[in-house]
Parts: structure tokens; sequence; C-alpha cells
């Protein structure tokens, strides 16, 4: 594989005939429009599933209290 597709962050996969595109998300951080960006970009591109790596699950952080629970219905 090409050293320029390494060096911009697709990684092929074990099946030899896909890749993955690993956007940096600084600290483990994004807002809702970043992912919103990345799932922009992978409708464009027609990819049929996005993979989360090391943890399976997103905080959702809210200001105060009186927002947990809207926020969890």
């Amino acid at each position: 594989m090409s050293n320029d597709i390494q060096e911009k962050g697709a990684i092929l996969q074990r099946d030899k005939e896909t890749f993955a595109i690993a956007p940096h998300i600084a600290g483990g951080i994004i807002d809702p429009d970043g992912l919103r960006r990345i799932a922009d970009v992978a409708e464009k591109y027609n990819s049929k599933v996005l993979k989360t790596k090391i943890r399976s699950d997103y905080d959702i952080i809210v200001s105060d209290k009186s927002k947990i629970d809207r926020s969890i219905e």
C-alpha cells in the first residue's frame, strides 16, 4: 500500500478491499457539529458503517443538573 494513503490516515482493512478513514479527534472530545460532519462525509461516500474504537460509548456533556432528565429521554 502506498505510504501516501497511510499518511492521509487511511487504514487497509483485513479484507484487503476496504479502507478505514480515521479522523483525528483531539482528546477524544468532539462537538455535535463535528459528529455531523463525519456522518455527512460517510453518507457522501456511501459508507455503510461508522466504527467506534476503544470504547463503544459516547458521553453527552450537559451544563447543569436540570438538563439531565431531558437529555436522557
